[in-house]
């Protein structure tokens, strides 16, 4: 882990943990993950792929966790947002391409899982 601190995220008060890779002759990651200082909750992730191989220059995510729902009076968090952005060098140009996902309408627990799941 490279470090640490405290740092606001979505309004909420969080500590900040950053980590690098531990060896930085291969593809790893490198990124903060933010964790609630009051429930010990994530809220956030960032994280950068390094030492990529071209075309491929720069891959960074960022994953948002938000409540899902409770569920035996126990608020759940899951990752409900992510953002994917990548560079990539084209023709002898950069060209940036960036994804979202949102996931949402979660059910936790329903009555009827075993139906749906068949």
């Amino acid at each position: 882990m490279s470090g640490w601190g405290v740092e606001t995220v979505e309004g909420r008060s969080c500590f900040a943990l950053r980590f690098d890779p531990v060896d930085e002759d291969r593809s790893l990651y490198r990124g903060t993950v933010w964790i609630d200082r009051e429930t010990y909750r994530r809220v956030k992730a960032q994280t950068v792929q390094t030492h990529l191989v071209s075309p491929v220059l720069s891959s960074e995510e960022i994953h948002y966790f938000s409540s899902a729902g409770t569920l035996d009076g126990q608020d759940i968090q899951l990752l409900t947002r992510l953002v994917g952005r990548q560079i990539m060098l084209i023709a002898g140009r950069n060209l940036m391409v960036e994804r979202g996902v949102r996931f949402e309408a979660f059910q936790l627990n329903p009555a009827d899982f075993a139906t749906q799941r068949e």
